[in-house]
């Protein structure tokens, strides 16, 4: 079977992170540009941006609260209509945009042009988006022309460079802990067919299947059920682990499927409590951790190589990827086939 183009971009993803790092911490940083952004460093953040764009942006907001700077991702059409900020002292505006062409977030663009300074955060910096903003933090992934891979990767490690910045951080020194995820991902990478093949079996052919998570997992949440549709049309419904207990346990009677995300961290526990009450009420579940979980009846557990959980993203979407990739290729699919790379107005 002749290599599809997202598997082949799936296997650069490595590269392309590195080589973004290694610009990001060199002598010309684009990191410099937000040293220029009038009002210097912000209270306040908001992250703006459709679908991949904005569950990209999820770390970077769970790490900017932690440094006490009040942050958030809004999808930029509700924002344009419901969601709406005045501009304010130390308020900055995050628009994030792969190709730098989202009608959605153009328009947002627009609205601030001349009333308030942000930052783009692309992949094109000839786009409109890029030629609008203040200053851009470009993403350096290189082309790509599948259902998004390398660019939502180099997504969030722009948008945890940002937080470092706002947070008073030197942001380079802020990339370190990053450094030894492009080898990580590459040992995801290699063999993967015998590696995802078993996870595909037990969950077998999923008519539905739900995938949950807490914290900076949740953009592995949103993104893999974004993926998974696109990649091969499993359906997926993607939530919150604490929402899932709400009311949710019971559904998974008679064998729902569940792909649950559980880095080691403070919030371990409840989410491995949620999967052995589903398991208990006859469900089966995937669990992706950090930390080795005991196999055992209804639980199929991952471990994928140490990182903290705020880097567990960068390796749980690279599973997420191959697992969608290989129900493609089971399915008689091309993975992602018909999947426009922007989205039309």
């Amino acid at each position: 079977m002749a290599m599809s183009a997202f598997e082949a971009e799936v296997l650069t993803q490595p590269q392309a992170l590195q080589g973004q790092l290694s610009v990001y911490a060199g002598p010309d940083s684009p990191l410099a540009r937000l040293d220029g952004l009038p009002g210097g460093r912000p209270t306040a953040v908001t992250f703006l941006g459709m679908g991949t764009s904005l569950f990209a942006a999820h770390p970077a907001v769970c790490r900017l609260n932690a440094l006490g700077i009040a942050a958030r991702a809004v999808d930029a059409s509700e924002y344009l209509y419901y969601h709406w900020e005045d501009s304010r002292p130390g308020l900055l505006r995050v628009l994030v945009s792969q190709s730098g062409e989202s009608p959605e977030v153009k328009k947002v663009a627009a609205r601030l042009a001349g009333k308030a300074p942000f930052v783009a955060i692309t992949n094109d910096e000839s786009s409109r988006l890029a030629r609008a903003a203040t200053a851009v933090l470009p993403l350096l992934a290189g082309a790509e022309h599948s259902t998004t891979n390398k660019t939502y990767i180099n997504s969030l490690a722009a948008g945890l460079a940002l937080a470092e910045w706002a947070g008073h951080r030197d942001p380079r020194g802020a990339l370190e802990p990053l450094r030894a995820l492009p080898q990580a991902m590459g040992s995801l990478l290699t063999g993967w067919r015998d590696a995802v093949g078993p996870l595909a079996d037990f969950l077998g052919e999923p008519a539905h299947l739900d995938l949950i998570g807490r914290g900076p997992s949740l953009a592995t949440v949103s993104q893999g059920s974004l993926i998974l549709r696109e990649l091969a049309h499993v359906k997926c419904a993607g939530m919150n682990a604490g929402l899932f207990r709400h009311g949710l346990v019971p559904s998974m009677r008679g064998g729902g499927l569940m792909l649950a995300f559980a880095p080691a961290g403070e919030m371990e526990g409840l989410t491995l409590g949620l999967v052995a009450d589903v398991v208990a009420a006859g469900g089966r579940a995937v669990v992706v951790t950090t930390r080795s979980v005991p196999r055992k009846e209804g639980w199929f557990p991952v471990l994928l190589p140490p990182c903290g959980k705020l880097y567990a993203p960068f390796l749980e979407i690279v599973l997420v990827e191959l697992l969608g990739l290989l129900y493609a290729e089971r399915r008689g699919m091309e993975p992602g086939a018909g999947i426009p790379k922007i989205t039309p107005k």
